[in-house]
C-alpha cells in the first residue's frame, strides 16, 4: 500500500504499529512519505503527532540526514499554518537529540570502568583479544583519517572536541560521535530553517545559544574549544 495517498491518520498508526514489532526503517519511510506527499497539505495536529514519532524514528536508527529532510518538509508545512507546531517540533527534535548525546557519554565512560577491571585469570587470552581489536580500530582509524582528509570537515572538528586519552578517544569515536555528529546536523538544520522566519526569531537565538550551554556539561578539559570551533562552523557554512 503507498501512504501517498493515505490519510495522515493511517500512516502514523500503520508507523505506530511497524515501530512495534522492530521494523523502524519502513515506518520511517512510510512516514517520510506523508510528510513530502502534495495531496494532503493542510496541517493538523495529526501532523505534529507524526513529526514526533519520526524525530523517535531518526534519533534510533541514527539518521540524520532524514531527520533534516523531514524538518525542511514539516517546516514547509506548517511556518504558514501552525508556527507554534513547528517551534514545539524544533525543541523536542534538539533535546531529545541533546539526551541522546548525555546518554552515549555515559554508556562511554562505563565502558571505560568495565575495561578497567580485567579477569587475572584470562590476562594472556584477554591480551590476544585486545591486541586483535587493536588492530581492527587502528584499521578503522585510519579509514576515519583517509575521510577527514579527504575533505569532511565536520568530522575533523568534532574529533577536536574528544577526549585526549587514546583509550577514552577510542570509546568516544565509537559510542559518543556518532550521537555528537547526529546533533551537530540538527543544530545547523534548526537554524538554516529559521534564519529567515522573523516569526521564530527568539527560537533562532534560542537554538543559536545551547551549544555554549550544552558542550560544556558533556565534556572536561577541551569543551571550550570545541563549543567555539562548532559555533564558527555554524556561521561560516
Amino acid at each position: 500500500m503507498s501512504y501517498h495517498t493515505s490519510k495522515p491518520e493511517n500512516s502514523l498508526r500503520r508507523a505506530q504499529e511497524l515501530q512495534s514489532i522492530n521494523q523502524s526503517e519502513t515506518a520511517l519511510t512510510i512516514l517520510h512519505e506523508t510528510l513530502s506527499s502534495r495531496r494532503h497539505r493542510t496541517w493538523s495536529p495529526t501532523y505534529e503527532k507524526i513529526m514526533i514519532t519520526y524525530i523517535d524514528l531518526c534519533l534510533s536508527l541514527n539518521r540524520a540526514r532524514d531527520a533534516k529532510d523531514g524538518l525542511h518538509q514539516y517546516r514547509n508545512l506548517s511556518q504558514s499554518q501552525a508556527p507554534g507546531s513547528l517551534e514545539i517540533v524544533i525543541k523536542y527534535l534538539i533535546d531529545q537529540s541533546e539526551k541522546k548525546c548525555r546518554e552515549a557519554k555515559e554508556e562511554s565512560v562505563s565502558k571505560e570502568a568495565v575495561v578497567a577491571i580485567p579477569d587475572p585469570d584470562a590476562e594472556e587470552e584477554l591480551t590476544t583479544e585486545v591486541g586483535a581489536e587493536e588492530e581492527k580500530k587502528e584499521e578503522k582509524k585510519e579509514e576515519e583519517v583517509k575521510t577527514i582528509e579527504a575533505g569532511d570537515r565536520s568530522n575533523m572538528m568534532l574529533l577536536a572536541t574528544m577526549a585526549a586519552d587514546p583509550s577514552q578517544k577510542q570509546r568516544d569515536s565509537a559510542v559518543l560521535l556518532p550521537r555528537v555528529k547526529f546533533l551537530w546536523e540538527a543544530y545547523r538544520a534548526v537554524l538554516d530553517i529559521l534564519k529567515s522566519n522573523s516569526k521564530l526569531e527568539r527560537l533562532y537565538h534560542f537554538t543559536a545559544n545551547r551549544p555554549s550551554s550544552f558542550v560544556p556539561s558533556t565534556r572536561e578539559g577541551p569543551s571550550s574549544r570545541g563549543c567555539a570551533i562548532f559555533l564558527s562552523s555554524i556561521w561560516i557554512t
